[in-house]
């Protein structure tokens, strides 16, 4: 029986404890940084926010693509007979539309390196202050508006209803969301309550057909937006880097220039409703919750998958800068229960010593996630 040299057999042992320690090595340092190979660049880690960010776009925009078709199959019925009943139904189908919409809002701004589709739409879906006697009648002006006005405005379509939008000043509006609010709710004329148009009104067919056309108007241009989305394609041929400077600087943009500044400070330094973000219906201060839970869902889409094992914007924060992260957290808690325990209508609350108050908070905490992002960009990207 042939003998084995000792000295061979623990020349091998050696060999395989070097083999096994690197192995380890490399799953040790697989761990660390997400589980991700730690890089100078993030690389890895840019990556899957990239793909992240696209695969939660397109299913947001999927649902409020579903948001779209409930509304205006309830604007379809409400045509087709004015009842009370199919009045609530169609509020409550455009209040869902509108949060639904307003859960995009972080995902509608970038840095000007990528096209997003249906940039050159949504002025005409979701522009506002609105001018409402530019379409209907008034407190003080019973005959105002294309509505009233069938000589100059002789047939109400699709098309007119469109070619009418923004063309002979900035607020005189003839479509999107808040022109379709204002027919819904009728003029704003007490501050703690709603427009109360009655329903007696869709009796007028003129009334009636300018709202369907306006409603068929707002499904057409959302039904667009999947149709220019070159954007996918154009964010996976570029650098990761470029894809998260897009992300980010968008994200930043909806937090200070949206959220915070046009969607309070505006009101807040005019004291006017008329910059109130929905001043016809009163449902800016639910609103203003569902565009915080978007930034939520911005940093955790979790619940839009059905894999729980990605790796999110969230946890590439808590990854780089865990006090930012927890900070962030802390900010975003404050202002929903800042607006969970608000006691007023937003167009009460502008002037009222307390809702000012509230809201200052808000938008102080506002600025400060942004400033707490905006540091996390720049460790990433300098």
């Amino acid at each position: 029986m042939e003998r084995k040299n000792p000295c061979l057999m623990k020349s091998h042992a050696m060999n395989s404890v070097k083999i096994v320690l690197g192995i380890l090595a490399v799953v040790l340092v697989s761990c660390k940084k997400g589980s991700f190979e730690a890089d100078a660049h993030y690389s890895i880690q840019l990556s899957k926010i990239r793909n992240a960010y696209l695969t939660s776009r397109q299913e947001l925009f999927k649902q409020n693509q579903v948001s779209v078709a409930a509304y205006y199959a309830a604007a379809s019925n409400f045509y087709g007979v004015v009842s009370q009943s199919n009045y609530i139904s169609t509020r409550s189908a455009y209040f869902n539309l509108r949060s639904s919409y307003l859960l995009l809002g972080p995902y509608l701004y970038g840095n000007g390196q990528f096209v997003l589709p249906g940039e050159a739409l949504y002025s005409r879906i979701d522009s506002y202050p609105i001018n409402p006697e530019y379409v209907d009648y008034v407190n003080g002006n019973p005959t105002a508006g294309i509505i009233n006005d069938p000589v100059t405005y002789p047939f109400i379509t699709e098309a007119t209803v469109k070619s009418w939008d923004n063309v002979t000043g900035t607020n005189n509006r003839s479509c999107g969301m808040h022109v379709l609010e204002f027919l819904l709710y009728g003029e704003d004329l007490s501050n703690g309550a709603p427009g109360n148009r009655p329903v007696s009104d869709f009796n007028n067919l003129r009334r009636r057909q300018y709202f369907l056309f306006a409603s068929m108007a707002l499904r057409n241009d959302f039904l667009e937006l999947p149709k220019q989305d070159g954007l996918k394609q154009a964010m996976l041929q570029a650098e990761p880097t470029a894809a998260f400077d897009c992300i980010m600087t968008g994200f930043l943009k909806y937090i200070k220039e949206d959220f915070a500044g046009k969607c309070i400070k505006k009101p807040l330094d005019t004291q006017s409703e008329y910059d109130e973000m929905s001043r016809f219906s009163d449902f800016t201060a639910s609103e203003l919750l569902v565009k915080t839970e978007a930034i939520r869902l911005f940093l955790n889409p979790r619940s839009l998958y059905i894999s729980q094992t990605e790796f999110f914007l969230d946890d590439f924060i808590k990854e780089v800068d865990p006090d930012a992260y927890d900070q962030v957290m802390a900010k975003l808690e404050a202002i929903e229960n800042e607006l969970l325990s608000f006691p007023l209508d937003f167009d009460q609350a502008i002037s009222d010593p307390q809702g000012r108050q509230q809201l200052t908070r808000i938008y102080a905490d506002l600025i400060s996630i942004h400033d707490l992002l905006a540091g996390f960009k720049s460790k990433v990207l300098d």
